[in-house]
């Protein structure tokens, strides 16, 4: 397996998909010739039916997912380094950056303002919809979100972030409304109008570690962060075509 991350990307490897999508098409075609010379179709052969499609689908949707995962791996921004407090190189490029208010830490805790050092992978990314409906009488500010390999889903009003070490939900996406303190994603401002989590404190979660550490857009003023890297929206963007499960974000650990 050409990496080890390769499962979390693909919906089977080609050497599964491919019997797989065989299998499906056999089964379906002996299905077919069956029919016809028999004029039947009863229980048994609905479940042939079944049974042959899911096949051939899961071989197909294997097929067409290692084709994503080839191009990610070509395409893609492999790593995100911190070179300082205000700069992120990416794929050759020096971006402006903001960190935490709280510096870099290797034993972040929670509230400390930290950015904690270290490598994450990049999560499912979240996007205001609203603002990047691709119509700019839609939109507030128009436009379309950038294909990406990585993952996004449309943030809604009831999405937020655990940051409560009390609650078992401690660093974790939660629905609102939440009883236990939470970060609230869907916001006036346009800091989380694209917000990517990274893994950090997540395999496993150790309550006070911290939580909620993501990229998001930079503020206006470019303030410090309470513990997450932020991009100029712009960079952001362009950033997003070559962004893919693969990529890791890399925090050296202060000297």
């Amino acid at each position: 397996m050409p990496d080890r991350y390769y499962t979390r990307f693909l919906p089977d490897h080609p050497l599964i998909a491919v019997p797989l999508s065989l299998v499906g098409a056999i089964a379906l075609f002996v299905l077919a010739g069956h029919v016809l010379q028999t004029h039947r179709f009863g229980m048994e052969e609905t479940a042939v039916l079944m049974f042959g499609s899911l096949f051939l689908a899961k071989g197909i949707g294997g097929a067409l997912g290692y084709r994503k995962w080839r191009r990610a791996r070509s395409r893609c921004i492999r790593e995100l380094r911190l070179i300082s407090d205000r700069e992120l190189e990416a794929g050759g490029r020096i971006l402006p950056c903001t960190i935490g208010r709280g510096g870099i830490r290797a034993d972040k805790r929670e509230g400390d303002l930290a950015t904690p050092a270290g490598q994450f992978r990049l999560m499912k990314g979240y996007f205001r919809l609203d603002r990047f409906s691709g119509d700019e009488e839609d939109g507030e500010d128009g436009g379309a979100l950038p294909d990406s390999f990585l993952p996004f889903e449309a943030m809604t009003p009831e999405d937020g972030w655990c940051d409560d070490p009390a609650s078992r939900h401690y660093n974790r996406p939660v629905k609102l409304p939440f009883p236990a303190h939470h970060e609230t994603l869907w916001r006036e401002d346009h800091i989380y109008d694209i917000v990517i989590p990274v893994d950090y404190n997540m395999h496993p979660v150790v309550k006070g570690k911290g939580s909620a550490i993501f990229l998001h857009i930079m503020r206006e003023d470019g303030a410090g962060t309470e513990g997450c890297i932020a991009l100029k929206k712009e960079d952001l963007l362009s950033l997003l075509p070559y962004l893919s499960p693969l990529t890791r974000l890399v925090v050296p650990a202060p000297a």
